[in-house]
């Protein structure tokens, strides 16, 4: 068992890890048509129709880290953690914190703001290390707390392409 720190990786789980678009739409300038995504309980009926993306390799890894903590953060609510902790056990994703939506109505990033805003002070001395999401906007939040923010859209490119060292690389150094 590692030892833990205040030192923080943090993954989105949707579009990062997981490939849940079975169960979302998107306009055609390939923006989710949030109205139309199935994001309640009931959409984890669906969720043997996700797939495992290819930066699970990189989790596993941050996880191998010596005094780092892996935090998942997700927009997912409360009607959908029971579900999604089955189905992240199911595949080996097991994370040191896990911050999700509750009841809270805000957009993903106003979210990932204040999830983040909340840690912070619950966990003074916070040293972010890198943090993956699918969204751009994300991404910015990510930065405004100092982390390395790592587009999960081209961290998994890159791996299926062959280029793994190169993700681990510029996450952890």
């Amino acid at each position: 068992m590692k030892t833990k720190t205040n030192n923080v990786i943090i993954f989105d789980l949707d579009g990062t890890i997981i490939d849940s678009s079975a169960r979302m739409k998107f306009d055609n300038a390939g923006k989710e048509i949030l109205e139309y995504t199935i994001r309640d309980a009931t959409a984890m009926t669906m969720r043997d129709e996700d797939k495992i993306l290819a930066l699970k390799a990189v989790y596993d890894e941050a996880m191998l880290i010596e005094q780092t903590k892996v935090i998942c953060i997700t927009a997912r609510g409360l009607g959908m953690r029971e579900p999604t902790f089955e189905y992240l056990d199911k595949f080996g994703l097991k994370f040191d914190d896990f911050l999700d939506r509750g009841t809270f109505a805000g957009g993903d990033a106003v979210l990932k703001n204040a999830l983040l805003e909340k840690y912070c002070l619950e966990n003074p001395n916070t040293n972010f290390i890198a943090g993956f999401d699918d969204k751009l906007e994300n991404l910015e939040v990510f930065k405004k707390y100092g982390m390395k923010a790592i587009d999960a859209n081209i961290a998994n490119n890159l791996i299926l392409d062959g280029k793994y060292d190169d993700v681990i690389r510029y996450a952890f150094n």
